[in-house]
């Protein structure tokens, strides 16, 4: 939604009062900082946070561009349930990212959390009829309360710690692993450097 709405040249100005920001936008360049600036803000916030940011974001244009945004970025939204069942019956390996893609971060609310890792294990096996064995943290981001949760519910869980291996000295719930960069030369640079 973040990007969808800062990168649409439409959208001129951007507000999001619960956190006193203004942009307005000038160039592109404007654009590029309110959208990282915002992805921050909402990597670092707490769920119900997020919701308000997300909703004030949303209000800054009208519900007919909403959905004309909504619509010409429709490649950009998450799979159905149908294609993800296809993909798992073609072989693929279906695992968590919690429900809402919260980042699981001392900020969060541990209830949250616990509800975003377990009930999505739960929608998964229901909705591909097979078990869901694996969870990555959105973002990277877990506590010892969360990777306790992941611990008891998942076989394995995945980080984001790119400083670390993945050997045999790991905790199995929280095993470094690499972000795909949007480049293939960059994505060969990672793999050297984490084989």
């Amino acid at each position: 939604i973040n990007r969808i709405i800062t990168k649409d040249i439409s959208v001129q100005e951007l507000s999001i009062p619960s956190k006193k920001i203004q942009f307005s936008f000038k160039d592109f360049h404007q654009r590029e900082i309110a959208c990282q600036t915002i992805s921050d803000l909402l990597k670092k916030s707490s769920l119900n946070e997020v919701k308000v940011i997300v909703n004030e974001l949303i209000s800054n244009i009208s519900k007919e561009d909403w959905r004309i945004l909504q619509e010409k970025y429709k490649a950009v939204r998450p799979m159905n349930w149908e294609e993800v069942k296809l993909l798992s019956e073609k072989g693929a390996t279906i695992g968590s990212h919690c429900m809402w893609h919260i980042c699981c971060h001392s900020n969060q609310n541990i209830s949250d959390v616990s509800l975003q890792i377990i009930e999505s294990k739960k929608n998964i096996q229901e909705k591909i009829s097979k078990d869901c064995k694996y969870f990555a943290y959105p973002n990277g981001d877990f506590t010892v309360e969360s990777n306790d949760i992941v611990a008891k519910t998942y076989s394995m869980g995945f980080s984001t710690k790119k400083q670390e291996k993945v050997d045999y000295k790991n905790d199995i719930s929280v095993i470094p692993r690499i972000g795909v960069p949007n480049d293939y030369a960059t994505f060969q640079i990672m793999l050297s450097l984490y084989p």
